[in-house]
């Protein structure tokens, strides 16, 4: 049989974390850094389900990190630092200050 003959294949996605296709269930794009501090590079393997968990339950745990917060600014990547540090950490006062003595 010839490549014209051939029965078209129904080519789909999977998820790479469920394997569910995209004839099952709906696709977003999963930011491989969270769009929060700045991601642009974007993965669209991932059903929206499973990029939602990842950014309610990863992300987070990844911006608790002192030391991505520094590449962030030793990169210039936009962030909302002020933002990040106040949902993340208990500051009081002055987060400048705060973030200098932590990070050294």
């Amino acid at each position: 049989m010839s490549t014209e003959e051939a029965t078209p294949v129904n080519h789909s996605k999977a998820c790479i974390f469920c394997s569910r296709t995209d004839l099952e269930t709906n696709f977003s794009d999963e930011h491989i850094i969270p769009e929060s501090i700045g991601g642009r590079l974007v993965l669209d393997q991932v059903c929206a389900e499973c990029n939602s968990g990842l950014g309610h339950d990863v992300d987070p745990e990844i911006l608790k990190i002192p030391e991505v917060l520094k590449a962030l600014e030793y990169l210039d990547i936009p962030h909302a630092r002020e933002g990040i540090l106040r949902s993340y950490y208990n500051i009081e006062g002055e987060t400048q200050d705060l973030w200098r003595d932590h990070l050294g």
